[in-house]
């Protein structure tokens, strides 16, 4: 049976995802993330945001922003691809 409840399972599925999390700012990641909430034709995807704005708290160390265009990890991991839908 596969732990989706944790960070760590979900760090096993999508390295690079938590790779760039780590290396960008929390505050201003997980803000960026929780704007979205807010964009109509992203409600469906509401709870992959939410977790989002959490791994963003949660694993940001660093004053760096997230920059627009976040390369490969968009384009392979649904957690993040949502931004691009």
């Amino acid at each position: 049976m596969q732990d989706i409840g944790s960070f760590s399972a979900l760090e096993q599925q999508y390295p690079s995802v938590f790779r760039e999390l780590r290396s960008v700012a929390p505050r201003a990641t997980a803000l960026s993330f929780a704007a979205l909430l807010l964009h109509p034709e992203l409600q469906s995807s509401g709870y992959r945001l939410e977790t989002l704005v959490h791994l963003a708290w949660y694993l940001g160390n660093t004053t760096n922003r997230l920059k627009q265009k976040c390369g490969s990890a968009c384009k392979k991991n649904p957690l993040i691809g949502v931004i691009g839908a």
